[in-house]
């Protein structure tokens, strides 16, 4: 769902649906405490896996596994977290 809609006075119901799915899949991906976590200490800038583990009090690979999940509902910036 990369398709990008220019929010306006007036939104088709298609495009509703698209954001409404968009916006629950983002919702989902950051409603696990540890991702959302994870999420918050990389919007601060790039980590890797190492300091993460610190940071969460988490092993690598409860650090390395949510990555991918939520790089693929595309709210995990590319290249946020080095391995």
């Amino acid at each position: 769902m990369n398709k990008r809609i220019a929010i306006g006075p007036a939104l088709a119901a298609d495009d509703i649906t698209l954001l409404a799915a968009e916006a629950a899949s983002f919702l989902k991906a950051l409603s696990h405490k540890g991702r959302l976590m994870m999420q918050c200490h990389l919007s601060a800038g790039e980590k890797s896996v190492n300091p993460l583990e610190d940071l969460l009090g988490a092993r690598q690979a409860a650090v390395s596994s949510p990555s991918p999940t939520c790089a693929a509902r595309g709210r995990s910036r590319r290249g946020a977290m080095a391995r």
